[in-house]
């Protein structure tokens, strides 16, 4: 076993570090000047010294620095560590939130002086989505997640599996992956940090805050493009838009209900469009974790069931070796002599279809659902073999006490022989089928997966559009408003 260990870490070291994109690079770099910026909003403002407020600021303060650990690890290529800490943010944010709305003076005071909460984390959520009129997403989100990030926080097969790459121990984080991670950290910190300010009476701070959350992700390509409209619609390139145009956009210089609802919902829009992003990355990676889970068992019956074939067949073949080595050096041995060894070997036939089937079976057992034609197929094929079996006991037992006549035994014995030799092609025809199945089936869960991730870059555009506007069409403070 010491060897084993020894020999995949070696390969582990031997391995070459994966190069990180340069988009990548880019990103770790928005998301960390956008923590980064919330420190000098921070420090501008005065805070009152009471136990609610100075707990949300030891909260928010505990958060950037995991934030800032997170990036530290991915860019060192320690991307397990770095996702052990989605929880801590997470459950950070969620605590943060609750001391900062929802709990009493009294609930407050417990936790300072008891390091207690009475509410469990579902509590929490609940509390979260009626305090901050969220309807039930916080309640939903940990239903949905809570599991996956506890298993990899604490090296459940979430965190495990991602472990190896084949057969070598090698980190196998994909770059979408750690740019979701990263993504779902830095807005989590934002959110409290802005909720946070608004609740002190800090709006344009907390405005401060919510420009932030388009600075990095997709959102910031995308307010790029917007930005290059807005400049050519000055005249400032040689693709201007024509006058035209511009009466649809003027629609929102007039008061109206929409602009109102705007201006007072500007804040709410962006932090909906920035929980929608981190809600699709947790979903998406549920969905991988399932498909992964079944592929891999899926795979991995194949693979036992090929190995266990090879290692009977070779077998079978170093028995045949033997059996004729023995005969070469004794060629005075009688005929019943000889009538054993060829039932023999018709037994170890019978054998290895046995356990053919059975390791049939188990990798039928690994298909989701039941397979009807599969299974009527391998109970005729069992149905086969216990008429092999019991030709075969019927033919020893009659050489054995000499009810059949040597003459007619070595017939018996041919004829049996024939009936198995059919026996395993059948179970070797029916091996390929149960192959065949089980790649279609690993293949339908990778189209799942694909098109769910092409339904995930959907709502990420819709999560950020959200935001977006929600900045530019909610220009106007709610101070000025009221």
């Amino acid at each position: 076993m010491l060897s084993v260990i020894v020999a995949l870490l070696g390969r582990r070291r031997k391995r070459k570090k994966k190069r990180m994109t340069n988009e990548l690079k880019e990103h770790l770099i928005r998301c960390e000047k956008a923590v980064q910026s919330t420190k000098p909003i921070l420090a501008k403002r005065g805070f009152p010294d009471d136990y609610r407020t100075v707990t949300v600021i030891g909260f928010i303060s505990v958060l950037i620095e995991h934030q800032e650990s997170v990036l530290l690890l991915v860019m060192h290529n320690n991307v397990g560590s770095a996702s052990a800490l989605v929880r801590p943010i997470v459950e950070g944010a969620f605590r943060g939130l609750w001391i900062n709305l929802p709990a009493t003076d009294e609930e407050v005071k417990k936790f300072n002086e008891k390091n207690k909460i009475d509410l469990e984390f579902g509590d929490l959520a609940t509390a979260l989505d009626t305090a901050y009129g969220m309807g039930d997403f916080f309640q939903d989100f940990k239903t949905r997640t809570w599991k996956h990030l506890n298993s990899y926080t604490h090296g459940g097969m979430h965190q495990i599996g991602r472990r190896f790459v084949k057969h070598e121990v090698a980190s196998n984080y994909s770059e979408d992956e750690i740019y979701e991670m990263t993504t779902t950290v830095t807005t989590m910190v934002l959110i409290l940090t802005s909720f946070f300010l608004k609740k002190q009476g800090h709006v344009d701070s907390a405005d401060e805050i919510q420009a932030l959350l388009e600075t990095y992700g997709p959102v910031a390509d995308k307010k790029k493009a917007v930005d290059q409209v807005s400049h050519e619609s000055k005249g400032a390139g040689p693709h201007v838009i024509p006058t035209e145009a511009a009466p649809p956009v003027a629609v929102f210089d007039s008061p109206s209900r929409f602009r109102l609802f705007l201006k007072r919902h500007r804040q709410s829009l962006s932090l909906v469009g920035a929980l929608i992003v981190f809600s699709t990355f947790v979903i998406k990676d549920a969905i991988r974790e399932e498909v992964k889970d079944t592929v891999d068992s899926l795979q991995a019956a194949e693979d036992v069931f090929v190995t266990r074939s090879e290692n009977e067949e070779t077998a079978l073949t170093l028995a045949s070796i033997d059996a004729y080595v023995e005969e070469l050096s004794n060629k005075t041995d009688s005929a019943l002599d000889y009538l054993d060894n060829e039932l023999s070997g018709v037994q170890k036939t019978v054998l290895q279809g046995k356990r053919n089937l059975d390791n049939l079976k188990r990798m039928i057992d690994k298909l989701p659902g039941t397979d009807a034609p599969l299974m009527s197929s391998l109970h005729k094929l069992e149905e086969d073999y216990d008429a092999a079996f019991e030709s075969t006991k019927t033919v020893s037992q009659g050489v054995a006490d000499g009810s059949i006549r040597m003459e007619r035994s070595a017939e018996r014995i041919a004829a049996v022989g024939n009936q198995t030799s059919d026996l395993l092609i059948e179970i070797h025809t029916f091996a390929d089928q149960v192959i065949e199945r089980s790649d279609e089936v690993r293949k339908a869960e990778e189209r799942k997966y694909r098109r769910y991730t092409i339904l995930s870059y959907f709502l990420y555009a819709i999560g950020w559009s959200l935001a977006l506007f929600g900045r530019l069409f909610g220009m106007d403070s709610l101070l000025e408003e009221s």
